[in-house]
């Protein structure tokens, strides 16, 4: 047994010495307490261990990958519910390469993805990522499948309840066939960039829900200082409906270390011909409390970030109007956290978050999360 461990032991130095493997890992531990409108307590506590790891496969390839184990205990109402959760949330081949006046690259496997504005499809997906960039156009295609990923540590729409955290720890998400294609127009006057994307969401269940989108994003400085984005997606399902999602933000730089960021998201309800806006990604009108979703809401919002040596501290304020057939005042979203590097390698923060529902006072939401993070 010895022979055999010290075998792989010298197979294992020599691979990594011939490949220049790179890897590290991460411990976590995050304790969030909340309470809902003060009536009713709570207590959550996770931890988890990322590992990571890239090696070169070529000359101008790479492999990575990345896998994680979490456990969640929450505890809250009298009731306990326990979730462990073992994913990879990276495994991929790479490669970059020269080709004519421009680049060409490439993306296989497990790898995060998202659309040109991040409003349809931001999440992990399995499949095959191509580019090629010249200095006057940007081209991107991707095809995947989501049906193989855990929904415990994805979050789609098509997957809000599912599986039971106490008996499984991996459950398989909506399966669909996304293939998307973006189009980049990185300088077309003043610096200015123009961004297309076109997407196709093939539902593979019985549900058979395919969903199409068209993203269009403009975005550019309008001084030194100041910067700008507007982004507006229209999208169906199965050609029966409309919908659309727009934002607009503007970012302000006043000294290096501070940026500002004003803005204002818009997601259709039933808005005369525009039906409720539904993405592929959960994506929540507000981080504290997972209700109302980013459908039929407008949401003015500011966030301010500051750098001061090893710490950061952030703030935001999000209004939650309710836009259907009249406009309603749904909540407000209040946010602070704070982030400091005691070490290069160890990192400790805050974050304190209150949602106060105008609409119902029983869903306000307060809560604050204590978390460390230790990289080796």
């Amino acid at each position: 047994m010895k022979k055999i461990i010290s075998t792989v032991c010298a197979v294992l130095f020599m691979v990594s010495a011939s490949f220049a493997v790179e890897w590290g890992g991460i411990i976590n531990d995050n304790t969030k307490g909340s309470t809902q409108n003060f009536d009713s307590f709570a207590l959550q506590q996770s931890n988890s261990l990322y590992f990571w790891l890239k090696t070169p496969v070529g000359k101008n390839t790479f492999f990575s990958a990345e896998a994680f184990y979490k456990y969640t205990l929450d505890l809250g109402n009298g009731e306990k519910s326990f979730l462990n959760v073992i994913d990879s949330d990276m495994f991929k081949l790479s490669g970059n390469y020269k080709a004519g006046n421009g680049k060409f690259s490439f993306d296989v496997g497990r790898f995060s993805v998202a659309d040109v504005s991040s409003s349809v499809f931001s999440q992990l997906s399995d499949g095959v990522s191509l580019r090629y960039n010249l200095p006057t156009v940007r081209l991107s295609a991707y095809a995947g499948y989501t049906g193989l990923l855990n929904a415990f540590s994805v979050s789609m729409v098509d997957d809000r309840s599912v599986g039971t955290p106490n008996e499984q720890i991996y459950t398989l998400c909506h399966g669909y066939v996304p293939v998307m294609v973006n189009v980049v127009l990185p300088v077309i006057f003043n610096n200015q960039s123009l961004s297309f994307g076109f997407n196709i969401f093939t539902d593979v269940e019985p549900t058979k829900s395919n969903k199409y989108y068209g993203n269009l994003v403009l975005s550019g400085p309008l001084a030194n200082t100041l910067f700008y984005r507007i982004a507006t997606t229209f999208g169906s399902d199965n050609f029966k409906n409309c919908m659309n999602y727009s934002n607009i933000q503007m970012y302000i730089f006043p000294i290096p270390t501070t940026m500002i960021v004003i803005g204002a998201e818009y997601a259709s309800g039933n808005n005369g011909f525009l039906s409720p806006y539904q993405s592929i990604t959960y994506i929540p009108a507000s981080k504290a409390f997972d209700s109302p979703l980013l459908s039929g809401v407008i949401l003015p919002q500011v966030t301010l970030s500051v750098t001061f040596g090893e710490a950061w501290l952030g703030a935001n304020a999000k209004y939650v109007l309710g836009f259907e057939k009249d406009v309603s005042n749904k909540g407000l979203e209040l946010g602070c956290s704070f982030a400091y590097n005691i070490f290069t390698d160890l990192k400790v923060g805050c974050d304190i978050a209150a949602y106060m529902d105008f609409s119902n006072s029983g869903n306000s939401l307060y809560t604050a999360t204590l978390n460390a993070a230790l990289a080796f």
